[in-house]
């Protein structure tokens, strides 16, 4: 009866292991061709959003919430979830440098703000920094611990580290080359709880003027964005591990 149990389980968690290979397989094709059209190389993505290249030194604020009900369905499946948005962290990104020529490259860093109503979430955390490629696909990510000189890196989405609970937070930007581009941008989920706790900043969208994405993670779970013409940054990202939202672009901010 165990050797049957151990059976099953580990047939599917080996279908399970397999099924990620076959659709990461399918996401680096998809994202080799859609890399190689005219469109991509001729226009870089965040040209297309933003409306010019980035420049060093522009910066903008984002806020980010841990959806505690997939925490507690992951941790508690059987329970009865009443979670909602988790505390938020209040960050600034920074142009800090960017890279021309064959291989372009954006470095961006990712410093916590202290707000009166959003404190630090991790003192331990200096900064993060996000190396982008000229669409906008992430490739390395590195954390600067305060009391470390080294850079630590971790991998995309941060997948199996448990380094900072910064890791938990959606503050990476979604695969947005092989994201599928909506006809209609849907209204963000869980809309009203998000425009309360960001009341301080009076955040709201313009879905008419906003290109929305569909994107899917790397187990096929659902992402969705929301992207306002001439901003630096998605106004809007939710991920099975929680939301983030654009609320100022812009000029320096003290923390």
């Amino acid at each position: 009866m165990i050797l049957f149990t151990f059976t099953i389980t580990w047939a599917s968690s080996e279908k399970r292991y397999l099924s990620s290979l076959q659709y990461a397989s399918q996401k680096v094709l998809l994202k080799k061709q859609k890399s190689s059209s005219p469109l991509a190389l001729s226009t870089s993505m965040i040209s297309r959003q933003l409306g010019r290249p980035y420049q060093v030194g522009e910066s903008w604020l984002v806020l980010a919430f841990i959806d505690e009900r997939e925490m507690m369905r992951r941790t508690a499946p059987t329970r009865e979830r009443s979670g909602s948005l988790s505390q938020g962290g209040l960050f600034e990104y920074r142009v800090t440098e960017i890279k021309t020529g064959f291989q372009p490259e954006i470095t961006l860093s990712i410093h916590q703000v202290n707000h009166s109503q959003f404190p630090t979430l991790d003192p331990q955390v200096n900064q993060l920094f996000l190396i982008l490629d000229n669409q906008l696909s992430q490739k390395k990510k590195f954390y600067a611990m305060t009391h470390q000189s080294s850079f630590i890196s971790v991998p995309w989405g941060g997948i199996g580290v448990s380094l900072s609970p910064l890791n938990f937070y959606p503050l990476d930007l979604p695969e947005m080359i092989t994201a599928q581009e909506s006809t209609q941008p849907k209204e963000p989920t869980m809309l009203q709880e998000v425009q309360l706790r960001a009341k301080p900043f009076l955040w709201k969208v313009n879905l008419n003027e906003s290109d929305g994405y569909e994107q899917e993670d790397f187990f096929g779970r659902p992402i969705d964005i929301l992207w306002e013409k001439g901003k630096p940054w998605p106004s809007y990202i939710k991920t099975p591990r929680g939301i983030s939202i654009l609320i100022e672009s812009g000029g320096n901010h003290e923390s």
